[in-house]
């Protein structure tokens, strides 16, 4: 995913862009949703595209989301105790949680980008999948936007400067 980095207000960019990437995040896990659902009704060649647009996504997207997080905002902000201390930590090992059950997810993709006649045989272990994967996604973007956005708001515009100047060389 590539982002777009403008000469807006540094405040409102750096979390609307974080915000934009947990958005995509949802809208996957909806479009896996579907592949399980409507899969094996749905003409192969967009069975295969759809497994492969998630696939991507998780494979490229979300680990630059993840090292945006790791390695770009959380040493920048004030976490030596309370809420921010405790949330950035939760963050950051959800990160290593969450990585077996995104590597099944793509894992299963592959497979029916593959061979998209087998979505229907794969079903029921994709949505085991979704079914563990979504819930934790879910609690760990509503953390972030509760506790975390609001302090990279409050981080001086050099510091925000910096971490949007990562975000763009990660990208290339």
């Amino acid at each position: 995913m590539l982002l777009t980095l403008g000469a807006r207000n540094q405040v409102d960019e750096l979390v609307d862009l974080l915000a934009v990437c947990h958005r995509k995040i949802r809208q996957h896990l909806v479009l896996a949703r579907r592949l399980v659902l409507q899969g094996p009704t749905t003409p192969a060649p967009e069975v295969a595209e759809t497994a492969a647009q998630i696939r991507r996504y998780f494979t490229v997207a979300l680990p630059l989301h993840v090292a945006d997080e790791d390695l770009s905002i959380a040493p920048r902000l004030p976490h030596a105790g309370g809420e921010l201390g405790a949330a950035v930590a939760q963050v950051a090992s959800d990160h290593a949680k969450h990585q077996a059950m995104i590597d099944m997810l793509v894992a299963l993709c592959s497979e029916v980008e593959r061979d998209p006649t087998r979505v229907t045989t794969l079903a029921e272990r994709l949505a085991a999948v979704l079914d563990a994967l979504a819930p934790e996604l879910a609690g760990h973007l509503d953390l972030e936007e509760r506790v975390v956005f609001p302090a990279v708001r409050a981080l001086p515009t050099a510091v925000r400067a910096a971490i949007l100047d990562e975000m763009r060389a990660r990208r290339g």
